[in-house]
């Protein structure tokens, strides 16, 4: 199996622990065009600052998002932390930063595929929030990625899935 990793400021521990997996890795900068590259999942990574501004990743993962391979059937598309954040920007998600946010060991977080609740460690200040569909052109608007999990009690964000379209960016309260 072969997983492209966009290092947006990736941990060396990810990287170890996608080894012990046996994965393929082929670690690319942020700003690296993944359209030509050939891999069986994609991967963003964590990393610091604003995601607005990594505009150059936003624009390449829209890309692939857009693309027939990147469906409910097509390869796994996974973003943590920031990597998170540039996909909800690149499905058309606006993002915001949370006045406290998510600090801390110890944070319920529900997975919505089978309503198991996971104890997390959690550091995130940022929310992804929908924004209203646009159809260019008269065309259907692009399918929504469904979140794989939400902070519980409240409705942020944990991360999301974009091989589960239709749905919202954040889920109902």
């Amino acid at each position: 199996m072969r997983i492209v990793a966009i290092d947006c400021g990736i941990k060396a521990n990810i990287i170890r622990y996608f080894m012990t997996k046996g994965v393929e890795l082929l670690l690319v900068p942020w700003d690296h065009d993944i359209s030509k590259e050939q891999y069986d999942g994609l991967f963003v990574s964590n990393g610091p600052g604003d995601p607005t501004k990594c505009v150059a990743t936003i624009k390449h993962l829209k890309a692939i998002l857009d693309t027939p391979d990147c469906g409910e059937t097509g390869k796994p598309v996974f973003g943590i932390c920031m990597g998170n954040q540039l996909l909800a920007l690149a499905a058309g998600c606006k993002t915001y930063k949370m006045k406290y946010g998510n600090r801390g060991a110890n944070q319920p977080c529900i997975d919505t595929r089978t309503n198991r609740c996971y104890i997390t460690a959690q550091h995130d200040g940022m929310l992804n929030v929908p924004s209203p569909a646009r159809s260019p052109r008269g065309r259907p608007p692009p399918p929504r990625p469904r979140p794989l999990a939400r902070g519980c009690p409240g409705p942020e964000k944990s991360g999301l899935g974009a091989r589960m379209p239709e749905a919202p960016c954040r889920p109902a309260a």
